[in-house]
């Protein structure tokens, strides 16, 4: 059986280096989400243990990263492992950075990409809840109301509910 290589040459055999060395190295093995990963050998329990790929080649480039803090790209470019593309910083440096290059966004309502409704629906949903008549006690007549108006809308009756408390736009 031959002898093991050593992580830093498993890290090289997958790296593919650009001729110009201020360019992106890009990661040609597995990834997630975007992120190179390599094996790191065996972990807890006999699992197999990875890293992101970015993360070793900071280790291998400039040693220990301290604890707390995050490799973050200056390139924006999740698969890339160049060093020079590499820089220490907290969550919060790494979201001001997002910030700044204006990769970050709040998407509110119909612009969300997880919005099922758009802000006419919610309005109308909105119109359809207040037109609702009051009982005696002041509250809304709403037994099965609110059903009828989910399943109009195609959302769930706790959807429904925050959508009209203001707890949620759509």
């Amino acid at each position: 059986m031959g002898a093991r290589r050593s992580l830093e040459e498993r890290f090289f055999e997958k790296v593919i280096k650009s001729e110009n060395p201020d360019n992106c190295w890009s990661w040609s093995a597995s990834k997630v989400y975007g992120y190179g990963y390599i094996g790191t050998g065996t972990g807890k329990r006999g699992r197999a243990k990875s890293f992101r790929a970015h993360r070793v080649s900071w280790q291998i480039h400039f040693g220990p990263i301290p604890e707390g803090m995050l490799v973050c790209h200056k390139c924006d470019n999740r698969e890339c492992c160049n060093p020079k593309h590499l820089f220490l910083g907290t969550n919060k440096d790494n979201m001001q950075d997002c910030k700044t290059k204006g990769r970050f966004s709040s998407r509110k309502g119909e612009n969300n990409y997880a919005a099922k409704l758009t802000n006419a629906q919610v309005d109308a949903l909105k119109s359809a809840y207040a037109a609702l008549p009051v009982g005696k006690s002041g509250y809304k007549k709403r037994k099965g109301t609110v059903k009828k108006l989910a399943t109009e809308f195609g959302i769930s009756r706790k959807h429904v509910g925050a959508i009209v408390q203001g707890k949620r736009r759509a």
